[in-house]
Order: structure tokens, then sequence, then C-alpha cells
């Protein structure tokens, strides 16, 4: 019984040594300047998502938004070394405050 289950421990046993502990992975800090706002927050609606999406000189009327408010949103990246833009649109299937990371 031994040898027939041994092949499979020692590759999850390797597995295992690659992920961080628990408590290393809570204590990492990465200073990503990256601000979100959603649209619980105030000034940002559907209207003006839309409006940002389709830039200057576009004509936009009757926007619905359908889906929470934390999934949809603006964001604000101050480390250019992040991304390569610093302001725009952001929508999620989750909560858009999770893209803050970490995630480098």
């Amino acid at each position: 019984m031994r040898r027939r289950f041994g092949w499979a421990i020692a590759p999850l046993l390797m597995l295992s040594l690659l992920s961080p502990a628990p408590a290393q992975a809570a204590n990492l800090s990465i200073p990503n300047g990256i601000q979100t706002a959603d649209l619980d927050s105030v000034g940002v609606t559907a209207q003006s998502l839309a409006t940002e999406l389709a830039g200057s000189g576009v004509s936009i009327s009757n926007v619905v938004y359908k889906g929470a408010d934390a999934q949809a949103g603006t964001i604000d990246i101050v480390d250019p070394n992040v991304v390569a833009f610093n302001h725009g649109v952001i929508l999620s299937t989750g909560n858009i405050a999770d893209v803050v990371g970490p995630n480098k």
C-alpha cells in the first residue's frame, strides 16, 4: 500500500515547497501606486465611464450599466513602471479594488 501512493506524495511535496508559506505571503507589501474608484464613488457613473471610453467628440446617451457597482470604475496608476498608462476605465468579473494587488 505504501509503494502504491509513494509516487503521488513526492511531486506534491515538491510543489508545496515552491509556494510561499502563508505567513510570508500575508506580509508581502508591494507599493504599486494603483488607485481605483468604483460606481459607488462620488462622481463615477455609468455615463462618465462610457464618455471616458468613447473619448472627446463622441456623444453618448441613455447609458445603462448592469452589474455590481464594485465591478466597474476608474483606475489611476502613479507608477509608470507598472503599466504604460496612468488613467483608464476598468471592468471586472470581481471587485475592481482587487486589482491593486499584490499582482507583481
